[in-house]
């Protein structure tokens, strides 16, 4: 891929993360995950048709929220995780293609660099040992230290209903003065990637993570992920949508659990 077309698709898309990470209005709890610390194991379905501000009392593990333009966000500690949804319009002549944007955010016990090591995209990435929706992560093209064009491949999933897929990236790497690192990625193709027999291409739309410090607190971070993706052929909407918060209250429970063996 032409490395300054690479350059520019990717800064594009770092501003429109960035933009996602500032916006905290109008979401809506749509899945609550319950991590280890906890004593619990697994995740749970919220039913949430009120306000944001109507949380589940006394609960501070992975959560999933839900947006919509009419609901205003909350400001929450959470202590364990969160993970969310928001349903946006699709921009005209934007990199916003509409449809549902997914909203992590967790405090892993971790430094931000360790947190970091277990997630950044990189050759023999970390992720393949430890997140369950990564089967496959390698390197297409190299073109500077903080900018390539990778290959994501992920299992079967929801029972096998989801058939194996694969995701051909551009992905930018920043850091900001206040110590944070981020990962920032949209869908390219690449004449050295084509599909591949056995996988069913799907497309991320601009997505990307924030390794934060916590003020005060050295050995902890906070992770803020946005996801936006399609996964391509016939697949009920139903699954789509009960898959990706389960998927992503998961990822921070596994996370954690890396951090902690690497």
């Amino acid at each position: 891929m032409d490395p300054a077309l690479a350059a520019q698709i990717s800064e594009a898309v770092a501003e429109k993360v960035l933009q996602y990470r500032r916006d905290k209005s109008g979401w809506k709890i749509c899945r609550e995950g319950v991590s280890e610390e906890l004593g619990g194991k697994g995740s749970r379905g919220l039913c949430c048709l009120g306000p944001a501000s109507l949380k589940p009392p006394g609960s501070s593990s992975p959560r999933c929220f839900l947006h919509s333009n009419l609901r205003s966000w909350v400001e929450e500690a959470i202590p364990l995780g969160v993970v969310s949804l928001k349903s946006i319009g699709r921009g005209v002549h934007t990199m916003t293609p509409g449809g549902n944007l997914y909203r992590g955010e967790g405090v892993v016990n971790g430094t931000p660099e360790k947190v970091w090591d277990c997630i950044k995209p990189v050759a023999g990435s970390l992720r393949e040992q430890w997140d369950e929706n990564v089967s496959r992560f390698e390197i297409i093209q190299s073109i500077t230290d903080t900018l390539c064009i990778t290959r994501t491949a992920t299992p079967s999933a929801a029972m096998k209903l989801i058939s194996p897929r694969d995701f051909v990236d551009v992905a930018l790497v920043k850091k900001y003065e206040d110590g944070t690192i981020s990962s920032n990625a949209t869908n390219v193709e690449h004449p050295l990637c084509p599909p591949k027999p056995g996988y069913v291409r799907g497309f991320n739309h601009p997505c990307g993570c924030f390794c934060e410090p916590v003020p005060g607190e050295p050995n902890k971070t906070n992770l803020v992920t946005f996801f936006q993706t399609d996964l391509s052929g016939y697949l009920p909407q139903s699954v789509v949508d009960s898959f990706f918060p389960r998927s992503m209250a998961g990822f921070y429970s596994n996370l954690q659990k890396a951090v902690r063996k690497f």
